[in-house]
Parts: structure tokens; sequence; C-alpha cells
């Protein structure tokens, strides 16, 4: 059940990224991810 955990939190992340920064493709978002 731990491995799944950040799996989830990285998801949610993605999602408020997605929802604060719309028009940025996913290779962008992944970038903002990584810092």
């Amino acid at each position: 059940m731990k491995r799944s955990d950040p799996q989830v939190a990285l998801r949610m992340q993605l999602k408020e990224l997605a929802a604060a920064r719309v028009r940025y493709g996913y290779r962008r978002k992944h970038i903002l991810l990584r810092r």
C-alpha cells in the first residue's frame, strides 16, 4: 500500500498543475514536477 501513496500524491500534484497551467503540455508539467 505504501508504494501507491507517492503515486497518488503525484497524480494530485499533476491535477493541480493542469488546473493552474492548462496551456502547458504534459512534458512541461513533468519538468515543473521535477523542480
